[in-house]
């Protein structure tokens, strides 16, 4: 998988970029972005996904048009942002958004980290979420 680790931006530019993996992950306290003003695809790619438990991170896809195509992406208790800026951005049949909160077991309490947020956001075009993709 990939995972979001860190602060910083990874500007590709006006490169077409297509990245795949398993699990695109946001990593504890990372706030990572992949930005391109042009296409950017997200694949669902072979592999094992990450196991790491991480909580609180932020990942952000920024491309001119943005197309998932059945990939996870997934930051626990934290947030996703996906935004097109000239075109259509596209979640696909198969994608999961997750943000979802977290519990952690801590001898014998459980401690709770709330829900995050998704953003989907089309500058110029139209956010289309296709049936059998899951936003949570």
């Amino acid at each position: 998988g990939i995972a979001g680790q860190g602060t910083g931006i990874f500007d590709l530019g006006g490169a077409a970029v297509a990245l795949s993996a398993p699990v695109f992950l946001a990593d504890t306290s990372s706030a990572s972005t992949i930005k391109t003003s042009g296409t950017l695809t997200l694949n669902q790619g072979a592999g094992t996904a990450l196991s790491r438990q991480a909580v609180g991170g932020a990942l952000n896809f920024i491309g001119g048009t943005v197309a998932d195509n059945g990939v996870h992406i997934s930051a626990p208790a934290g947030n996703v942002s996906l935004e097109s800026t000239s075109g259509d951005l596209t979640i696909g049949s198969g994608s999961t958004i997750s943000s979802a909160g977290v519990a952690k077991q801590f001898f014998d309490m459980t401690a709770y980290a709330p829900a995050g947020s998704i953003t989907l956001t089309a500058d110029k075009g139209t956010v289309d979420v296709q049936p059998g993709a899951t936003l949570d």
